[in-house]
């Protein structure tokens, strides 16, 4: 993700045992290459495994300290249309 590979990010996030926790960057990923309704799929999924989840308490837990890189990861999840 960090280096802009949503694709590559896409299929190792898949390849995981239990995509639960991957969602969000799923969701992320698929958003900024724009496919929408998979984008929005997975953050379905988000809301689904965390009922209360919100970009503003996301953001107390930082994924990565590069402010650009985390601002591309929350506008995916915007897009994806994680709130």
């Amino acid at each position: 993700f960090n280096l802009g590979l949503y694709e590559d990010a896409i299929q190792s996030l898949t390849r995981m045992r239990d995509p639960t926790e991957a969602q969000r960057l799923l969701a992320a990923c698929h958003a900024l290459l724009g496919n929408l309704d998979l984008a929005r799929h997975h953050a379905a999924e988000v809301r689904r495994a965390h009922p209360g989840f919100t970009l503003t308490n996301w953001r107390q837990v930082p994924p990565d300290v590069d402010s650009s890189t985390l601002e591309r990861y929350f506008e995916g999840l915007r897009l994806a249309g994680l709130s």
